[in-house]
């Protein structure tokens, strides 16, 4: 970590939190490639593998990343079967990220 965001200082390639938030955006899509397979040991792998990328992702603070990942998001909603079935099982998975990434600052209880 360097001035609060991932970084890996020692690499060629990824010395920039930009340059590895875009790599990281590149191995979210191909663990995708895993939940469409049919056996079960894929998509097991291909869960937490995609949510340990996405923190990641996050950790590195790179606006244009975050952006593209809810582009993504927004393009995959729009291109799916089974829309209402993706939304009602990611709501509570998107809410209980953001509570858990939320600074302790924000808690509502701080006001009383």
């Amino acid at each position: 970590m360097a001035n609060g965001r991932l970084e890996i200082p020692d690499s060629m390639f990824f010395r920039n939190a930009n340059d590895l938030s875009l790599q990281l955006i590149i191995a979210v899509t191909q663990l995708l490639f895993l939940l469409y397979q049919r056996q079960v040991w894929a998509r097991a792998m291909g869960m937490p593998g995609m949510a340990g990328v996405l923190i990641c992702m996050l950790e590195t603070a790179a606006r244009g990343a975050f952006i593209a990942i809810l582009l993504f998001i927004a393009v995959g909603l729009a291109l799916a079967r089974r829309r209402t079935k993706l939304i009602l099982a990611g709501l509570p998975a998107v809410v209980a990220l953001l509570v858990w990434l939320a600074p302790s600052g924000l808690s509502p209880f701080d006001a009383l």
